[in-house]
């Protein structure tokens, strides 16, 4: 499949990205290339068949089971930082 300098530019616009003549010629190459292979893969034989495996049925799934934990001194101590009786680690988000 060949795309046109028309269809990157289109890609352009919606993506709001500036690109010079050169890089329109190199994308239009590259994705040409890219759509021309997806297209052969459409074609191939077996192309239409599910390819991934059935996923698992629930009936397959066993009961949740509650168990003795490991005690928390003990995971504490193994922890590079703590405060108290928590693990202490880095802010992920900030706050609003």
């Amino acid at each position: 499949m060949e795309l046109s300098i028309q269809d990157i530019e289109m890609l352009m616009t919606i993506s709001r990205l500036s690109l010079t003549e050169e890089e329109k010629e190199t994308y239009r190459q590259e994705l040409s290339q890219r759509a021309s292979f997806v297209a052969r893969l459409r074609e191939a034989e077996g192309a239409d068949e599910d390819c991934l495996p059935p996923p698992a049925s629930l009936d397959t799934l066993r009961e949740d089971q509650v168990g003795e934990s490991l005690p928390r001194e003990l995971l504490l101590r193994s922890a590079p930082v703590c405060e108290g009786e928590f693990f202490s680690v880095p802010r992920a988000l900030e706050e609003l």
